[in-house]
């Protein structure tokens, strides 16, 4: 199969016109723009009811949007319950908790002190910085500058956490936003549809709320490294490098986004990178790894961020989250490395079969970013896992757009079929443990009852008694 562009939908001129007047000045409206016309009108009324319904159980109404989420008149639905969902979150422990303390602490801080903690955000140095909690210890200025920003305000930290949860699901909308328009639709193709709403999901909506710092970089990270693969410019180049200062991690990231620009990726580039990063994921262990990430810290001597990292690579650590990881369920343990090798193992036979798609544009430009972050996501997979999800995300952006492009591919079927019992294994674990964070009355409330009343029992504790 030869390789094919599309740049541009399919032309209306075919259409045949609708004649609406015969008199001379009447224009003739293909009846095509006719149903588009309509389809609009009938999706901004629907979106002014979920609207209004909002107010009496935003749960609902959040599930409208997110079925209507191709129309932008739904997202501000999108928006408005990612600030009730964090602000009525269920503190039960780790972050959440963490910077709910944190941010009890930064209420007693003054200007002074706030200026302070950000000339020693990188250094690592100065008396009494731990006694401002967690927001204090990290090397970033993110997570610090929104809690003493709205700390100005209010006392409570249910602001806080309503606050970044719609921080980043307004720049994850902006990256869905640059993302639709690529994607070729097709009515009633069940397949394309799954894979959207995992890439909606492959990010689940409590993450960025118990982990305030590095889904919010991610997020931003997504959205303008699209917007500049579309549209190469310094200005989005830029902007990708403001997830630095959410999350330092992101200087990783960043520096491939940088690489992407200068290296031009070929067969026989690609074959190189993808021996080099099996070579080294297959004869490299686990702790040989670590010990080659943590001895990166030495770049970052005399910094926060060569504590951080010293943390990251801690071996106890590790065998610690490794112990308890073995008392769960099997399932549990290996939904994430089933997912990974399976996405490894599509990559692999892609490129080894040399399959030539039908593909526009945006397809041939993203794929050199595709081809960096597979190498680096198997590289450091079980060192630093999370570059996983940017390679999961790019991997079903990918996928959806190729689907939809070529809907007869039999080798995108049978790894759809494989693929999507994997997918639905993963979410279905991911919310199980979701149901921690979640407040009953988030799923059955008005809006005005959630920003006043909370429960005193999670949607887990509620369901399963634990």
């Amino acid at each position: 199969m030869r390789s094919e562009t599309i740049n541009t939908p399919d032309s209306p001129a075919a259409e045949k016109p609708v004649v609406v007047g015969k008199r001379q000045g009447i224009r003739n409206i293909p009846a095509r723009r006719i149903r588009g016309l309509k389809a609009r009108n009938r999706i901004r009324a629907n979106a002014k009811n979920a609207f209004l319904l909002f107010w009496i159980w935003p749960f609902g109404s959040f599930l409208m949007a997110v079925r209507n989420i191709r129309s932008r008149a739904y997202h501000p639905i999108i928006l408005m319950f990612a600030f009730i969902y964090g602000y009525s979150v269920y503190m039960y422990s780790g972050d959440v908790v963490r910077y709910a303390e944190a941010f009890e602490q930064i209420t007693h801080a003054n200007w002074r002190d706030y200026f302070y903690l950000l000339q020693q955000s990188y250094t690592g140095k100065g008396y009494g910085i731990g006694s401002f909690g967690v927001v204090a210890t990290q090397p970033d200025l993110y997570a610090l500058t929104m809690q003493f920003l709205v700390s100005r305000v209010t006392e409570n930290c249910r602001w806080f956490f309503g606050i970044v949860s719609l921080v980043y699901a307004w720049f994850f909308l902006g990256f869905i936003n640059e993302l639709i328009p690529e994607i070729k639709w097709r009515k009633g193709f069940v397949l394309q549809n799954i894979f959207f709403i995992y890439l909606l999901f492959c990010v689940p909506f409590f993450y960025p709320v118990i982990g305030v710092r590095f889904w919010t970089a991610l997020s931003v990270f997504m959205l303008f490294s699209i917007k500049h693969i579309k549209k190469p410019s310094i200005k989005y180049l830029l902007l990708s490098s403001i997830s630095i200062v959410i999350h330092y991690t992101f200087i990783l990231p960043v520096f491939i986004l940088v690489l992407y620009n200068l290296i031009k990726v070929n067969r026989s580039l690609i074959t190189l990178m993808i021996f080099v990063a099996l070579l080294f994921s297959v004869m490299t262990t686990s702790s040989q790894k670590i010990a080659y990430v943590g001895s990166t810290s030495s770049y970052f001597e005399g910094s926060r961020i060569e504590n951080r990292i010293d943390a990251y690579t801690n071996q106890d650590i590790k065998e610690q989250i490794a112990g308890k990881r073995a008392k769960t369920n099997w399932y549990v343990r290996w939904n994430r490395q089933i997912s990974h090798f399976f996405l490894t193992a599509v990559f692999i036979i892609e490129f080894i079969l040399n399959i030539k798609w039908k593909q526009t544009l945006f397809l041939k430009k993203l794929y050199p970013f595709y081809v960096l972050f597979f190498t680096i996501s198997l590289s450091l997979h079980g060192v630093i896992d999370r570059y996983s999800y940017i390679f999961a995300m790019i991997f079903f952006m990918r996928f959806t757009i190729l689907i939809g492009l070529n809907p007869k591919s039999r080798f995108l079927r049978m790894v759809s079929l494989l693929l999507i019992p994997i997918l639905i294994l993963h979410l279905a674990i991911v919310f199980r443990s979701g149901f921690y964070t979640v407040d009953p009355l988030l799923l059955i409330s008005p809006a005005a009852v959630l920003l006043f009343i909370q429960s005193k029992t999670s949607l887990s504790e509620l369901i399963v008694g634990h």
